[in-house]
This record gives structure tokens, sequence and C-alpha cells, in this order.
């Protein structure tokens, strides 16, 4: 149960972020952005590859990150919906050029969503810092344990040579073992505090043949 409601919420909250650049964009007028496009791209540039990546140096160097990881925490400051709604200020408290601060800091945005925003994954298979993605469950099953709380039994398919390896037969001392192509049946029980990995949830015990 808890898993499907944090998808709920995530769902939500990726609506609210779309309403409100979509509320945040009816605010804009195009006309006036395209005079602040050469004093607004140098200003995103300066951000992008001078400002962050100074900040980022001097703040983590001394946490021991290397040289890869710095790069790529300069390179991935992009710039959202905060800096949007900051602009806001000015304008809501009736400043002088309130609005040109609020054109400029959008113009800084969309230059960081598509500068930035689409070299994020190429740049982390460049240096190596790209994280393999993990492998959904095959299947996900609640289990009603009101004395323990909310768990959740996940089926994952076990792949690889050791899996799609013959079973001894019964001629050698041990009973075949249930199988299917490709697939064992194992799981992990998830709660609300530690997750059990690479549980079995089904298993046949290699037996003695019966003495006669």
């Amino acid at each position: 149960m808890m898993p499907m409601i944090l998808q709920v919420h995530d769902g939500m909250a990726w609506l609210a972020q779309l309403c409100l650049f979509l509320m945040l964009g009816l605010l804009v007028t195009p006309s006036e952005l395209l005079g602040l496009a050469g004093g607004g791209l140098v200003l995103a540039l300066a951000l992008i590859f001078v400002i962050r990546p100074l900040t980022v140096l001097v703040t983590l160097w001394p946490f021991g990150f290397n040289r890869r990881e710095l790069s790529f925490i300069s390179w991935v400051g992009l710039r959202g919906a905060v800096p949007i709604v900051l602009a806001l200020f000015p304008i809501i408290a009736d400043l002088p050029e309130a609005q040109m601060i609020f054109h400029v800091a959008f113009f800084i945005v969309l230059v960081s969503l598509v500068v930035q925003g689409t070299s994020i994954a190429p740049l982390a298979r460049k240096l190596r810092l790209e994280v393999p993605a993990g492998e959904d469950p095959y299947r996900r099953l609640p289990l009603d344990v009101p004395a323990t709380g909310d768990h959740e039994l996940m089926l994952f398919p076990l792949r690889g040579e050791i899996w799609q390896a013959a079973r001894p037969s019964a001629s050698s001392g041990c009973r075949r073992t249930p199988r299917w192509p490709g697939c064992s049946a194992t799981g992990s029980v998830t709660s609300q505090h530690r997750t059990w990995k690479s549980v079995p949830v089904m298993s046949w015990p290699c037996l003695p043949p019966p003495r006669r």
C-alpha cells in the first residue's frame, strides 16, 4: 500500500510543477524576452560555466570529491521554478524594473533547462558516473499483516548461468527442484522501516532418497 501512495504523491507533485510552470509562463511577454536575449544569455553562460563551478569547487573540495564528481555537480545546477517565483517578489512589491528582473530570470531558466537539462545523461556516461537502474519487481503483492504494519512481497526474476544450469535428478540422491525457464520465485519484504532483499519465497530442499 505504501509504494502505491508514494507513486500517487509523486504524480501529484509533477502535476503541480507543470501547473506552476504554466501559470508562470502566462506572466511572460515573449517580445520582451527577445530584447533581453543578449544580456540574459551572457548572464546565463556566466552562471553555468563560471559562477557555479567556482562555488562548487570552493565548497566541496575539502570533502574528498574527485574531479569527475566535482565536474558533474558543477554541471547539474539546473535552474527551476524557484528563481522564477523569487523573481515575482519585486513585481509584488511594485519595485522599479521589476518586470525586467522577472523576464531575465525566466530567460536564464530556459537556457539552463535547454543547455544543462539535455546534456546531463550524456555527461554522466562520459564521466563514468552513471548508476545502473535497478530492476523492477516482476510482481508486487500486498501482505495484510495488521499486527506488524504495512508489508509488501516483491518477486524478482533471477537470471544468469547459475540459475539456468540443470538441477540434480532423483537418481543422484536428490529430488529434482521445480523450475520455470528464466525465472525463479524470490522476493523481498518491505516495511515502513526496513527492507529484506533476496528472501526466498518458495524453496524445495534437497532430500535424501527414502529408506526401504
